[in-house]
């Protein structure tokens, strides 16, 4: 029980555990921003490549219809 209480009321063990759960905070925090960032650039990424697509799309439907017509 002494020993209990000694861990306890030990100020080494309380501080380093306040620095283990102020590190893990950090960390997390810092993986969502990257996540939030990651997102956004997959969100351009994948909007840019749609609207190439709709272009080539629209350009082969173009070529398609000029062709008829000559």
């Amino acid at each position: 029980m002494d020993a209990l209480l000694n861990h306890l009321t030990d100020w080494n063990y309380w501080i380093t555990l306040l620095i283990q759960i102020g590190y893990i905070c950090v960390k997390l925090v810092l993986m969502y921003i990257l996540f939030l960032i990651v997102k956004s650039i997959g969100k351009k990424v994948i909007h840019t490549t749609f609207l190439q697509y709709q272009r080539n799309r629209q350009v082969s439907a173009n070529r398609a219809k000029h062709w008829r017509v000559c």
